[in-house]
């Protein structure tokens, strides 16, 4: 005949547990009359806590617990570590790419930055576990590194999206990074300005171009546009009538287990119209008739085989070259990047008087804030270069 189970050493100790009130109990020989164990539920899931205090302060407690759970600001304990949530987040991203609502190359670069920088300090911590000082902790060890601000930045924010997957699916109440202090967060700033270009420079830099390039460069100039949009763009994208360039899409990086391919661009601000100028128009027509690709659905700027234009190739056989040649490259100065043109543009465009809301349309980006937080040196200089002629103005009768 099978034995009866042996008592638990608490029950042993204590006593059975008891119920004083819904959800409360208490060990009916335990020594410390203070403390209660209070029960409530998740999701049908049942949680318990112990409490120190009055029974009254017991039942206090417990109803908070039970309206932070009915309000979904509780969640059911979890062994789930940070690793795994990271692989569901992984896989739902893997969906969007395959949708074409992300790039692959995005994706590529959140993987890169969760395994060079978050899965060693936080892959195995249960994610209920990690709190705004792991997240400092991770902060601080980033900046020891002497990374970028924009990569820690980066890294803080895949961290936090994971972790707002986290909450997304009932792993965990909240997100620790919006505990972190401004001071802490990373400044969305890095070491390396972006290079301008002068006239003189621009003029140089085209004139040192050779041929297959040319007109690859000279659009990125008169354009701002990102080397993705412009390696993206289809002869249907210029409208000579209108003297319009319409940007609608981005080309992916082609890499040896996928080709190149044409995406959405990242943001509705991002498709804009931007003007096609007499100087530009002429060179496109010219670069047009000379090119054997030359439908609607046809790459502006291809190979001899139809092919976009190879992103590497654009910035080392094309934009690198020339810079060399024209002598843009010297000791001292970073490598010329699309980036820098793209700056280039969009600076000589709010020197020539453009207002933000101007200057945002033309550059794609989502907010005028955002415009503002990049060039608002650029504002702020065009502002006091002119004040002595307001004032002048306003003065004129003084005198």
């Amino acid at each position: 005949m099978q034995g009866q189970p042996s008592p638990h050493r608490t029950d042993l100790k204590r006593g059975k547990r008891e119920r004083v009130a819904p959800g409360i109990f208490r060990r009916s020989n335990d020594p410390d009359p203070t403390r209660f164990l209070l029960f409530w539920s998740v999701d049908r899931v049942e949680c318990s806590e112990v409490f120190h205090g009055t029974l009254t302060q017991a039942k206090k407690e417990r109803e908070r617990k039970r309206v932070k759970a009915d309000a979904g600001e509780l969640v059911a304990p979890s062994r789930i570590t940070f690793a795994e949530v990271w692989d569901e987040y992984a896989g739902m991203l893997e969906s969007l790419v395959a949708t074409d609502e992300m790039s692959q190359r995005t994706l590529d670069l959140y993987r890169q930055r969760y395994r060079t920088h978050l899965e060693q300090p936080l892959g195995r911590r249960r994610v209920q576990e990690i709190q705004a000082k792991h997240l400092s902790d991770l902060l601080s060890a980033l900046r020891k590194r002497n990374l970028s601000a924009w990569t820690t930045r980066g890294v803080l924010m895949l961290a936090g999206s994971i972790l707002n997957h986290a909450v997304t699916r009932g792993y965990r109440a909240d997100n620790p990074t919006n505990r972190l202090s401004k001071t802490e967060r990373p400044k969305a700033k890095n070491k390396t300005k972006a290079r301008i270009l002068d006239v003189d420079q621009i003029a140089a830099l085209i004139s040192h171009t050779i041929p297959t390039y040319r007109p690859l460069i000279i659009t990125a100039v008169y354009t701002g546009m990102r080397q993705s949009e412009l390696l993206g763009l289809r002869w249907r994208d210029i409208d000579f009538d209108a003297s319009k360039i319409r940007v609608r899409h981005q080309l992916s990086r082609a890499k040896k287990s996928a080709p190149a391919k044409l995406l959405p661009l990242k943001t509705e601000a991002g498709e804009r119209d931007l003007d096609l100028t007499p100087e530009l128009a002429k060179v496109l027509r010219e670069h047009k008739l000379a090119s054997s690709y030359s439908k609607d659905d046809e790459f502006v700027f291809s190979t001899l085989t139809g092919e976009p234009i190879y992103y590497r190739n654009a910035s080392a056989r094309g934009l690198q070259k020339a810079a060399d040649r024209a002598g843009l490259n010297s000791e001292g100065l970073p490598k010329l990047s699309f980036h820098d043109l793209r700056h280039t543009a969009i600076t000589h465009l709010i020197r020539s008087g453009a207002d933000v809301a101007q200057v945002q349309r033309f550059a794609g980006h989502a907010k005028p804030s955002i415009t503002l937080d990049i060039y608002v040196g650029e504002f702020e200089a065009r502002k006091s270069n002119d004040i002595g002629e307001r004032l002048s103005a306003a003065f004129a009768r003084i005198l």
